[in-house]
């Protein structure tokens, strides 16, 4: 089994479902289980979008370069804008430094 991750909710999540929960009791209701609400959260579409969105801002530079490298399609288009750019970084990846700024030939 999977290690469970660490959660803590924000005092405004924590204050909304207390204002749930406080909407429920004082309409009578005594037993209902607030992490319904939570996962339901997670089963509608933006929720994916969402956590997408969360996963891709915190995913570091170097492992998402490291995927674009990977494929030796896109390493090749990527290392062609390095040269047409001339951003300093092609003769570290093996393309030609001529031309560059600060390289004696």
């Amino acid at each position: 089994m999977a290690k469970l991750p660490k959660v803590k909710l924000s005092s405004e999540v924590l204050e909304k479902l207390g204002q749930v929960s406080e909407t429920l009791k004082s309409r009578g209701a005594k037993d209902f289980d607030l992490s319904i609400v939570i996962e339901q959260l997670f089963k509608e579409g933006i929720a994916s979008r969402i956590i997408d969105r969360f996963v891709s801002d915190n995913t570091p530079t170097e492992y998402k370069l490291s995927q674009l490298l990977s494929d030796p399609e896109t390493k090749e288009k990527l290392l062609n804008i390095a040269e047409k750019k001339q951003f300093g970084l092609v003769s570290q990846l093996g393309v030609s430094d001529v031309g560059q700024p600060g390289v004696n030939h």
